[in-house]
């Protein structure tokens, strides 16, 4: 440790790293947000959103908030894309310049407006890494990341990926 090496017309300090002899494993948790089913209810002049998770046979009521119709409308992103037969992994990307366009907003109010949907996605599914998922960022896009919604405006569906037993 800490000689000198020269090899090729190249001087090299040697160094050791400290090595432990424990190490910690983490705990794989396969839980993944296609897992869950998005249920958006919209008003009939989208003026409010509610949103319910449903996961197995839990369904979590995330009330209505302001930040759910944004939600809601990255799911419609990706139900074009869905609708277009894009692979998965492309689907719904949206520039947050373009959904700020689109909501008449200010790109730093968006990214409060994500923000807080990221935040009450953790705080209740209790799992920060699954909920992070459920909105995606990169490089100044941002989608919803999950391939399974309904979305009803009043009474009626207006789009669903998900099979009509899923309430």
């Amino acid at each position: 440790d800490d000689e000198q090496i020269t090899f090729a017309q190249s001087s090299w300090k040697l160094f050791r790293a400290n090595v432990h002899d424990q190490q910690q494993t983490a705990v794989k948790d396969d839980s993944d947000v296609r897992d869950l089913a998005f249920l958006f209810s919209l008003s009939q002049d989208e003026e409010q959103t509610e949103l319910q998770i449903k996961q197995a046979n839990n369904l979590l009521n995330l009330d209505i908030r302001t930040h759910h119709y944004l939600t809601a409308l990255l799911a419609r992103y990706r139900l074009q894309d869905m609708e277009q037969a894009y692979d998965e992994h492309v689907q719904g990307w949206v520039s947050i310049k373009q959904l700020a366009q689109d909501l008449g907003l200010s790109e730093s109010y968006i990214n409060i407006q994500i923000h807080r949907a990221r935040k009450q996605f953790v705080e209740h599914l209790k799992h920060a890494p699954l909920a992070q998922h459920i909105i995606e960022r990169k490089r100044g896009k941002v989608r919803f990341g999950s391939p399974n919604f309904r979305i009803y405006k009043g009474q009626t569906i207006e789009a669903s990926t998900i099979p009509l037993e899923v309430n």
